[in-house]
C-alpha cells in the first residue's frame, strides 16, 4: 500500500499532466527547459506547440533527448561539472539574443542549481563550496542564498539578461513553493529574507576570501507559476489512501530539520497512535538535512530518516513505513529510498545489521540494500521533494 501511495504522489507531479492546464497562448515560444524534469517538460512543449517551440534543454546525465531546433546539454548533479559551465554560457547567450517582441518560456524543476552554472570564482573553488554546502546541514533557502551570490545565472540574472517577455512554469521541490528557490531562481527575482543573513555568515566563516555579488532586481516583464508541488503530491497520495479505506493524518508538506531527529520524532507519534489502537497513515513531505562526518556510506536523507524511525520503533508489531525522494535518487543513490515493516527488525538482527552503526557511518542506504528493502525507480522525470508515509495497524503491502 505504501509503495502505491509513493507512486501516486510521483505520478501526480508528472510534467505533461502538470503543464497541461498552464500553457501560455504563445505562437512560437523560445524555450529553456532546466532541471531533473527538463526532458519530459521539453517534450511536453513540443507536443503542445509543435516545431514552433525551439530552445535549450539542460538535464542530468543519463537523459536522452533530440529534437529539431533544440540543443540538449547533459550536465552534472548534485555537483556542477564542465558541462554545467557550457550550459550556463549557452543559456546566457540564448536569452540575451532574444528580442523584446519574443516570448521566453522557461520550464524549470529542481536540480537546476548544479546543472546550469556560471561561477564568478575559479571553478575548482566553486565546486568545493558547492560540495561543502551539500554537507553543511543548512536549509535549502540558505543554501540557495549562498549559490546566488556566487553565480552569474542564478537569483534572477537570466531574467535580467533578456529583453524578451518571460513566463516561468515550475515544478517545485522547495518548502513553501518559493519560486526564487527552485533551481536558485534564474528567471525569478530574488526575495531577500533571513536566509541572506545566514548565507553571509556561512560564507564569512568558511570562505571569507571568495568573490560574491548581490542578486539583481530586474524589471523585465515576467510571470512565474508553480504547476506542481510537494503539497499537491501529498494531497494526491492522501486521497488515494482514503479511497483504499485508510484514515490519513497529514503532518505537512514542508517539514525540514535534521533527518535523524525527525525520524525519532515521527517514531514517537507512531508509537503513541499504536498504543491508542489507531489504524491510520501518517504522511509528510518536505526536505530534511543531513550532516555527514568524515566516514560516509550510501543513501541520503530519506533512508537516514527511515532508519532512525525504525531504530526507535524496534520490534513493535503493526507499523510499516516508506521514505523516498520523488526524483528517484536519495542522496548518493542509487535508490529513491527504502521501506520497512514489522518483520524487518528481526531480519536485520539475523543478518548482523546494526542500525546505530549504520546511522553513525551515514550508511542507511547500505543497511537497507543489505535487506533488499530499497525503493528503486530510477530517475522519475519529476521532483517534488520527499515523500514519507507511516502505516499504523497495517503492513507495507
Amino acid at each position: 500500500m505504501l509503495t502505491d501511495l509513493f507512486h501516486t504522489a510521483v505520478d501526480s507531479a508528472g510534467p505533461a499532466r502538470a503543464l497541461s492546464a498552464h500553457w501560455p497562448d504563445i505562437d512560437a515560444p523560445k524555450v529553456l527547459a532546466l532541471g531533473k524534469a527538463a526532458v519530459p517538460m521539453a517534450r511536453a512543449a513540443i507536443a503542445r506547440y509543435g516545431h514552433r517551440a525551439q530552445g535549450i534543454c539542460i538535464s542530468p546525465h543519463g537523459d536522452a533527448f533530440e529534437a529539431s531546433g533544440w540543443r540538449h546539454i547533459v550536465a552534472g548533479h548534485p555537483l556542477p561539472d564542465v558541462e554545467s559551465l557550457h550550459a550556463g554560457a549557452a543559456a546566457l547567450k540564448f536569452v540575451s539574443e532574444l528580442h523584446g517582441t519574443e516570448h521566453l518560456l522557461v520550464l524549470i524543476s529542481g536540480g537546476g542549481s548544479a546543472l546550469m552554472e556560471c561561477p564568478i570564482n575559479a571553478f575548482a573553488v566553486h565546486v568545493a563550496i558547492q560540495s561543502a554546502l551539500l554537507d553543511s546541514g543548512l536549509p535549502i533557502d540558505a543554501i540557495n542564498a549562498v549559490r546566488v551570490r556566487l553565480s552569474a545565472v542564478k537569483g534572477g540574472r537570466l531574467l535580467a539578461a533578456t529583453r524578451a517577455q518571460v513566463t516561468t512554469l515550475a515544478i517545485s521541490d522547495v518548502p513553501g513553493d518559493a519560486l526564487h528557490w527552485i533551481a536558485s531562481g534564474p528567471t525569478v527575482p530574488w526575495r531577500h529574507s533571513e536566509s541572506d543573513v545566514v548565507a553571509q555568515q556561512w560564507l564569512s566563516q568558511h570562505w571569507p576570501d571568495v568573490k560574491t555579488h548581490a542578486p539583481p532586481q530586474p524589471d523585465t516583464p515576467n510571470e512565474a507559476i508553480v504547476i506542481a508541488s510537494p503539497r499537491l503530491a501529498l494531497d494526491a497520495a492522501a486521497a488515494r489512501a482514503r479511497t483504499l479505506g485508510h484514515t490519513v493524518s497529514n503532518l505537512g508538506a514542508e517539514l525540514s530539520g535534521d533527518a535523524i531527529e525527525l525520524g525519532y520524532a515521527h517514531a514517537q507519534l507512531a508509537l503513541q497512535a499504536h498504543r491508542r489502537g489507531e489504524r491510520l497513515v501518517l504522511m509528510s513531505g518536505g526536505e530534511t538535512t543531513v550532516s555527514p562526518g568524515p566516514v560516509r556510506g550510501r543513501g541520503g536523507r530519506n533512508q537516514t530518516y527511515l532508519l532512525a524511525l525504525m531504530a526507535a520503533i524496534k520490534e513493535t508489531q503493526g507499523i510499516a513505513a516508506l521514505a523516498a525522494d520523488t526524483d528517484g535518487i536519495d542522496g548518493t543513490g542509487p535508490a529513491a529510498g527504502a521501506w520497512f515493516d514489522e518483520r524487518t527488525f528481526a531480519r536485520a538482527s539475523q543478518l548482523g545489521l546494526n542500525a546505530a552503526s549504520a546511522l553513525a557511518s551515514w550508511d542507511a542506504g547500505g543497511y537497507f540494500a543489505a535487506l533488499g528493502q530499497t525503493v528503486d525507480t530510477g530517475p522519475t522525470g519529476t521532483n517534488v521533494n520527499d515523500f514519507r508515509a507511516i502505516a499504523i495497524g497495517s503492513s507495507r503491502d
